[in-house]
């Protein structure tokens, strides 16, 4: 307990006492030896202002607009008469700087024991990276409402700023037989979004053929799709989409094993946190050549070393071998004739059609003038 002299408005003086510790304390005023008065006083705590809750997500999506509240309570009995500011900051470590304040609140009186929240709609533009939202109660020092305890004005909370992330899931076919390079077969294929924002636009996926199950240069695309049909796309959703695809006729392309691959976001329009789940590869697909004597080997001949202008000669056209599975397709055959040996400058002359069915690895032949 402190003594001091005050005086009042009409300047008389007298004695003050002031304690910064809650508590009691005995005055007694002696008047000589002869009497003296005792005067007990109580000393009750002032108002003290708590953060007693910050509300955020743990994590967010950079962009993405979600609701900051928090709220602060007078832990004592006493009320509080003044006008102070609270204040909430985003802070890359746990002491706030001022140019790190991202909104303020003023308030006026409190009273013993009450609380209140304050709560508003903010956009997170950080760059990616770990945070602390900070919340300050009465942040002015030296001003706005004197506390006890100032220890206890300030709460932390850790925050994530992420970027949105697609993630491809499985891409597959139903298709019970091998796939006919040509013809058409259904593939289903799956994507998630495993950010904690939706995503609105700009969702391509690519599906490939691939040798193996990593996508490079080699690769062939087959189709791109749209996913515009299912955005916006939840945090946590996924979707799947069925389609019949065909691998386009190819001369690279051999009867062997091939990987369906499914490349989610393929023209890259969204900055994602993790760019390489974007792709998945389906099972060991087995690819067949349907057209016999596509890549065969042929043997075109005449029967005359020498042929005179408008003279008719036999033509012999054999050993037609097939490859694949073999075919009962019809299939043609068209001869010209070239001073070059390019095609550039030949000219038709013929027709060999073959309506038969031709079984695999057999070889078969024609003859025409």
């Amino acid at each position: 307990m402190e003594r001091e002299i005050v005086a009042d408005d009409s300047g008389v003086a007298g004695l003050g006492y002031r304690s910064d510790v809650a508590g009691k304390d005995t005055i007694v005023a002696t008047i000589g030896s002869l009497a003296s008065t005792t005067r007990e006083i109580e000393w009750i705590p002032r108002a003290n202002l708590t953060v007693t809750d910050i509300s955020a997500p743990d994590v967010v999506a950079q962009g993405q607009t979600v609701d900051v509240g928090f709220t602060i309570q007078n832990t004592e009995a006493t009320p509080g008469e003044a006008w102070w500011e609270d204040s909430l900051y985003l802070s890359d470590d746990e002491t706030p700087d001022i140019d790190e304040r991202i909104r303020s609140f003023f308030r006026q009186d409190i009273n013993g024991h009450e609380e209140y929240s304050q709560s508003f709609a903010w956009q997170f533009l950080h760059d990616p990276g770990d945070y602390y939202l900070i919340v300050v109660a009465d942040s002015l020092s030296g001003t706005g409402l004197f506390e006890d305890n100032e220890t206890d004005n300030i709460r932390i909370k850790p925050i994530r700023i992420t970027l949105d992330d697609l993630r491809a899931d499985s891409i597959a076919t139903t298709s019970s037989t091998a796939i006919k390079l040509g013809e058409p077969f259904p593939v289903n294929w799956t994507v998630t979004n495993t950010s904690v924002d939706s995503i609105e636009t700009g969702v391509t996926d690519a599906i490939w053929l691939s040798s193996d199950s990593v996508l490079d240069d080699g690769d062939l695309l087959i189709q791109e799709f749209s996913a515009s049909d299912f955005l916006p796309l939840d945090p946590g959703q996924s979707y799947t989409q069925q389609m019949n695809l065909t691998i386009p006729l190819d001369s690279s392309i051999e009867a062997e094993t091939y990987y369906l691959l499914l490349e989610t976001d393929s023209r890259s329009r969204i900055t994602e946190t993790d760019e390489d789940n974007n792709i998945v590869a389906s099972n060991a697909l087995a690819v067949t050549l349907p057209l016999a004597g596509f890549g065969s080997k042929r043997n075109l001949g005449t029967r005359s070393a020498r042929v005179r202008i408008g003279c008719v000669t036999a033509v012999d056209l054999g050993c037609i071998e097939s490859r694949n599975s073999g075919t009962s397709n019809r299939f043609v055959d068209e001869i010209y004739v070239s001073p070059t040996g390019s095609i550039l400058d030949a000219r038709h002359v013929g027709t060999f059609e073959f309506p038969w069915t031709l079984s695999a690895g057999a070889t078969s032949g024609d003859a025409s003038q």
